[in-house]
């Protein structure tokens, strides 16, 4: 009987861990759909391959030709600045090519949670 209970009461883990699995999937077809014209995850396209985006210092994947400005700006592809970077890219690296923007907070953290995914 307990184990009735604890089913139809759904698991917190599971909950989460669909949640999760949702957002990723989210993320993956922003990715494609407003990113995958500039950026692929293997390959340089107009932008940079972003597989292992996620803890990469920004402008040092050694076979793109970055900006100087953001080959230089110090920044680290936290999730935090990934969301910054999304936000106003110029903003947060002034002179860089990048001007495509991401306004939905929504869709940055699903986009974000699938750069994470690809980035382990």
């Amino acid at each position: 009987m307990c184990l009735a209970v604890t089913l139809a009461a759904g698991s917190p883990v599971l909950d989460e861990d669909a949640s999760a699995a949702a957002s990723v999937q989210r993320g993956r077809m922003q990715f494609m759909f407003r990113c995958g014209g500039c950026h692929a995850l293997d390959v340089n396209r107009t932008g940079p391959a972003l597989r292992g985006v996620v803890g990469r210092p920004a402008g040092s994947l050694g076979t793109f030709g970055y900006s100087s400005s953001l080959a230089h700006s110090g920044v680290v592809w936290s999730e935090q600045m990934l969301d910054q970077w999304l936000t106003a890219p110029s903003r947060l690296v002034p002179g860089t090519r990048m001007t495509v923007t991401v306004k939905s907070a929504e869709d940055r953290h699903t986009l974000i949670a699938y750069l994470r995914s690809v980035s382990r």
